[in-house]
């Protein structure tokens, strides 16, 4: 006896039942990408969209790891030790006064900056990309500070 699968396949496939099915098949999966898709834009938001120009952090390398201590102020550049603009990373102040941190991103020869006063016992994981520091003491004496940077 010999089966003609694909006139077989036509007549199923003709059939209400399985369009039905195909069609709740079709609206799962469109919901499914739909999922997917809005997971995708949230995470994009939280870690930042993918930069071409700016080569990410790569995790098999130890990260730049500095602290400062009592100095009035310390410039870190931080690109020059790692070969390209910080990608992630925290500043952690973990002494007894406000630490003033002016965070400096370069953009050929001018230097855009943007000042943060990171209060004592607490760390900041900035979320955008710079190439140095500047840590300072706040004018309550003397700082104590750990940059670390990818």
């Amino acid at each position: 006896m010999f089966i003609n699968i694909q006139a077989e396949a036509k007549k199923l496939l003709a059939s209400d039942e399985v369009r039905k099915v195909l069609a709740w098949l079709k609206g799962r999966f469109d919901r499914v990408v739909d999922a997917l898709t809005a997971i995708q834009r949230m995470l994009a938001y939280e870690h930042g969209l993918p930069v071409i120009d700016i080569p990410p952090h790569d995790p098999r390398r130890l990260p730049y790891v500095h602290r400062v201590e009592g100095a009035t102020s310390e410039r870190l550049n931080i690109s020059a030790a790692l070969g390209k603009p910080v990608t992630r990373g925290e500043i952690i102040n973990y002494g007894d006064t406000n630490a003033l941190l002016i965070f400096i991103q370069k953009d050929g020869a001018t230097e855009n900056t943007i000042e943060y006063l990171l209060p004592s016992g607490t760390t900041i994981s900035p979320s955008w990309f710079y190439d140095a520091v500047e840590i300072k003491d706040a004018g309550e004496g003397p700082v104590k500070v750990q940059v670390l940077a990818q």
